[in-house]
């Protein structure tokens, strides 16, 4: 059988590079080398590429010279050479429509959504404004430009996050005025546009979107005071329960939003639905395009309990690239 010739691309500038690096880990491993001719290329932080023979290449690179962006070899691989892409990339540069409309000009087939439903989610201040019209539950949220004044007179405690960064990455918890300026400009590191959220008082919950289907529920059980950054990805105390232990009605009625966003988004390939739960009321927090496929991720572990493998996962996905 003839293999399928599948270029691993990874890294990347995002503050999230070490997610993507972590999930291409998990990649590689579980796909069927029988199956896939696997190349690696490594975006560094400042956007050079790099052909890899292996990932741990691409923990040590910083950067090249600048004829090495995008060496024509490269270009020519991924363009005559390569039958579908998989950028396991989060965050800007990533998961944004930016490397999706690469691909697009390359017209090479690549796993995830497609470039309009990548820039509108990754900016969760669009996201939720989509939502909105769609009559889509949704936090309150306040927007906040670099330079803007500080507000007042908010309701604490709120969440504090940058429009368009995701694992959590310059996310606060703000319980009094005072706080509220270090937030912003930690905020303000990662994008010029600051989300100041509705503090929700509930339950934690995420659903995933596979091939038009929608998986069950999961609850994540944060081992800090919110999911921040290290609570995702470094903190063994984190728990993740799936099924969640919800009322029927209240999974059916997250299950039924999920398909909603899904389809208002057209997001028939993948995506993980992030919500929160406060008694008998459900609220959309946010869409990921780009979910996390690390071991401990929640979009793989939901569609496993749906008898699924890992291994099964990607090759769905890939699957669904394939046929563009």
């Amino acid at each position: 059988m003839k293999k399928i010739k599948l270029a691993l691309v990874c890294g990347g500038r995002s503050a999230e590079r070490e997610v993507s690096l972590m999930g291409a880990k998990e990649i590689l491993a579980a796909l069927d080398l029988n199956k896939y001719d696997v190349r690696i290329y490594g975006i560094d932080s400042t956007g050079h590429w790099k052909k890899q023979s292996s990932l741990e290449g691409i923990r040590t690179f910083e950067s090249f010279d600048q004829k090495k962006m995008i060496p024509c070899e490269i270009l020519d691989e991924l363009q005559l050479d390569t039958d579908v892409i998989f950028p396991i990339l989060h965050g800007p540069y990533g998961e944004d429509g930016r490397i999706q409309g690469f691909f697009e000009t390359l017209g090479v087939r690549y796993v995830g959504c497609g470039i309009l439903n990548s820039a509108i989610l990754m900016d969760k201040e669009m996201g939720r404004r989509v939502m909105r019209e769609a009559g889509i539950p949704v936090v309150s949220t306040l927007v906040v430009y670099k330079g803007d004044d500080v507000p007042q007179d908010l309701q604490f405690p709120v969440f504090v996050k940058p429009a368009s960064m995701g694992s959590s990455i310059g996310t606060s918890k703000v319980k009094k005025q005072e706080e509220l300026e270090a937030a912003l400009d930690l905020a303000f590191l990662y994008d010029d546009k600051a989300l100041i959220e509705e503090f929700i008082a509930g339950r934690e919950v995420e659903c995933s979107v596979l091939n038009g289907k929608v998986s069950g529920v999961g609850e994540i059980l944060a081992a800090h005071e919110f999911y921040d950054y290290e609570a995702k990805y470094f903190a063994a105390e984190s728990k993740t329960v799936i099924p969640a232990d919800l009322k029927p009605e209240i999974l059916k009625r997250i299950q039924e939003i999920s398909g909603k966003a899904a389809s208002v988004f057209g997001l028939d390939t993948l995506s993980r639905i992030d919500f929160f739960v406060r008694g008998d009321d459900v609220f959309l927090n946010e869409i990921n395009t780009m979910p996390g496929f690390t071991t401990i991720s929640m979009y793989s572990k939901l569609w496993e309990a749906m008898g699924l493998s890992y291994s099964e996962i990607l090759d769905t996905l890939i699957e669904l690239a394939l046929r563009r």
